[in-house]
């Protein structure tokens, strides 16, 4: 349908009533036909034992099943007020069941890891808590030594009948070398989150569009740089992980782990994982280079959201594992939020204490030069 201002003044208005968290855990929802699913987040292994070619393999996901809730069916019946066609009407239906789901408390979760020795089958040793989440980790030797940046899939033994599984792999990360932290909305791919209503015609309405030229600098980076591997680090809930990793493989994005956060359906508010706070992404690179203490990281993220103020913390507390951090400068969405984001001292701000060489902002793709990188110059290139 058109959408008039008025009605989009509407929908902002139902939108946010309808999204906003209440303001105690709320179960406004029941069970709903069709199959439970399993989600796994895209995990990293490290190496425990070479001698034995054993590997710490972390696995990360969700388990639920359908149901049907009010607050979901009112924000669609909000959002619908932002459509203009009836392919955006089909893109908010089928993107909303990834949210119309409920956790399955206590399933124990089990694997099988066909790469590994004698195709074991690995038991997680804690089960899904009450929003199905579930998180952790097990030794696995394997049959051969992996490349570097390959991963293994591996195929869920359900706990409830009928499950439909969503993701499956595990990337091999060694020891040393370079991972890329990237931001996902507004880095790599265009979430125009400076406006609400855009935000949501791009994140509910649309097929994921892709930032001209990200894909071509990040394969240039792992073609230019050793042992490279790839975190793709977003506020997005986990819901949108199966489309936003088929995004990534649609437009060639270098495969790679993904960072993703927790949603509960009775206690969140999906538009503030948009724009929610620094912590998460500094908790989760310290994470990261618990993990992986030896590695250099580059750090890839834009100017609409929090990402100079998460990289900066970990450039100055871990200074010897940084390599370069680069800013892309969004505009043309919104100009009054633009003109504070973009200013030099808020950079100069964040980036207080880190060395000018270590860090960049660009505007376009073309400035992301693998070579320059890869030679120690982390700098914006003349194009």
């Amino acid at each position: 349908m058109k959408s008039s201002f008025a009605s989009i003044l509407i929908a902002s208005s139902l939108v946010g009533h309808v999204f906003a968290a209440p303001a105690a855990p709320v179960v406004d929802y029941v069970p709903a036909a069709g199959p439970p699913q399993i989600t796994f987040v895209d995990q990293v292994a490290s190496l425990v034992n070479s001698a034995t070619n054993t590997w710490h393999v972390n696995l990360h996901g969700y388990i639920a099943t359908p149901v049907s809730s009010f607050r979901i069916g009112a924000a669609t019946l909000a959002l619908k007020l932002f459509t203009q066609n009836a392919d955006q009407v089909a893109m908010l239906n089928r993107r909303m069941k990834f949210f119309s789901v409920g956790g399955a408390s206590g399933q124990t979760i089990s694997v099988d890891l066909a790469a590994s020795v004698g195709g074991e089958r690995v038991k997680l040793p804690t089960a899904s808590d009450s929003d199905g989440r579930f998180d952790g980790a097990v030794d696995v030797a394997l049959t051969t030594v992996p490349a570097e940046g390959s991963s293994v899939s591996f195929v869920n033994v359900p706990s409830l009948p009928s499950t439909v599984q969503v993701g499956g792999n595990v990337y091999f990360v060694g020891a040393e070398g370079y991972s890329i932290i990237s931001d996902i909305d507004d880095t790599i791919k265009i979430s125009e989150v400076n406006s609400k209503t855009d935000l949501i015609r791009r994140e509910f309405l649309e097929p994921f569009v892709p930032v001209q030229g990200m894909a071509d600098a990040y394969n240039a980076l792992k073609a230019a740089l050793p042992n490279t591997s790839f975190h793709y680090l977003s506020r997005s809930p986990w819901n949108l992980y199966g489309d936003l990793a088929a995004f990534g493989a649609a437009y060639n994005f270098p495969a790679g782990q993904f960072l993703l956060r927790d949603f509960s359906l009775a206690s969140t508010n999906i538009i503030d994982f948009f724009t929610a706070s620094a912590d998460y992404k500094t908790a989760a690179i310290k994470s990261h280079l618990a993990l992986f203490p030896k590695r250099q990281l580059v750090m890839i993220g834009d100017s609409t959201e929090m990402d100079p103020e998460s990289y900066g913390p970990i450039a100055r507390s871990y200074p010897a594992n940084v390599a370069c951090i680069a800013i892309r400068i969004v505009t043309g969405v919104n100009p009054t939020a633009e003109a504070s984001q973009i200013l030099p001292s808020r950079f100069t701000t964040a980036f207080a204490g880190v060395p000018v060489t270590k860090w960049f902002t660009f505007t376009d793709a073309r400035q992301l030069s693998a070579a320059d990188i890869a030679a120690g110059n982390c700098r914006a290139a003349a194009i």
